[in-house]
C-alpha cells in the first residue's frame, strides 16, 4: 500500500478535485446523478437547481484552493481550508436562502 502512494503523484490529484469534488457535491445535494439532465417534477427540479448550484461552489472553493497551492505557494492543509471555508460560507447562505424559497412556497 505504501509503495502505491509513493507512485501517486500529488500534483496531479489536487487538479484532479477540481472536476471529481463538484460532481459528489451534485450528487449529494441534487440527489442525482447526471446533471445534465434537467427534471420534469417540480421538486426534483429544485434539488437539482440546488445541486448545480452548490457543485458550482464547489467548483470555485477548487480552484481558489488550487490556485492559492500551486500560485500563491502555500501548503496544502492551509489552501484547501481557505477553499473549505468559502464552500461552507456560501453554502450555507445558499442553504438558508433555499429553505426560505420553499417555506415561501408552502
Amino acid at each position: 500500500m505504501l509503495d502505491l502512494l509513493k507512485l501517486i503523484r500529488m500534483d496531479l490529484v489536487y487538479p484532479a478535485t477540481i472536476l471529481f469534488m463538484p460532481y459528489l457535491t451534485f450528487i449529494f445535494c441534487g440527489e442525482q446523478v447526471n446533471p445534465f439532465h434537467k427534471s420534469t417534477v417540480p421538486s426534483r427540479r429544485l434539488r437539482w437547481q440546488f445541486g448545480k448550484r452548490m457543485a458550482y461552489t464547489m467548483l470555485l472553493a477548487t480552484l481558489i484552493a488550487n490556485a492559492l497551492l500551486h500560485l500563491g505557494g502555500l501548503d496544502p492543509l492551509v489552501s484547501f481550508s481557505v477553499g473549505g471555508v468559502f464552500f461552507t460560507v456560501v453554502g450555507l447562505f445558499l442553504y438558508i436562502k433555499r429553505i426560505i424559497f420553499i417555506n415561501s412556497l408552502q
